[in-house]
């Protein structure tokens, strides 16, 4: 029974988590589009701090499993997973939005 508990709270820590990494990662794109380049800078750290922070419950629990095969990951843990990776991916993607709109700003600066 512990350990189902555990899972739930760490699932729920994965979505908090994935929400957060969503929202400053949007944060930073926003920014950028404003040529706001220190704090979209600050918003992917931000970012990368909550993908640290899930990541690492997830490896906790994780090694859990690994080491107790009665344990056995629940569809809530795999939904939190799949919202953190997501997360992590539409992140990446932003890292290159933003070099992307600081390019452009530069170029637009000396015409």
């Amino acid at each position: 029974m512990q350990e189902l508990m555990d899972m739930e709270i760490v699932s729920l820590e994965l979505i908090r988590c994935g929400g957060n990494v969503r929202k400053f990662a949007y944060d930073a794109l926003k920014n950028a589009r404003e040529a706001k380049f220190r704090e979209a800078e600050d918003y992917l750290k931000k970012a990368e701090t909550e993908f640290k922070t899930g990541y690492d419950s997830q490896n906790r629990l994780l090694q859990s499993v690994r080491e107790d095969s009665s344990i056995v990951p629940d569809l809530l843990f795999i939904h939190a997973n799949s919202h953190l990776m997501t997360a992590r991916a539409e992140m990446d993607l932003i890292y290159e939005l933003v070099h992307l709109y600081r390019r452009l700003h530069k170029i637009t600066e000396t015409h």
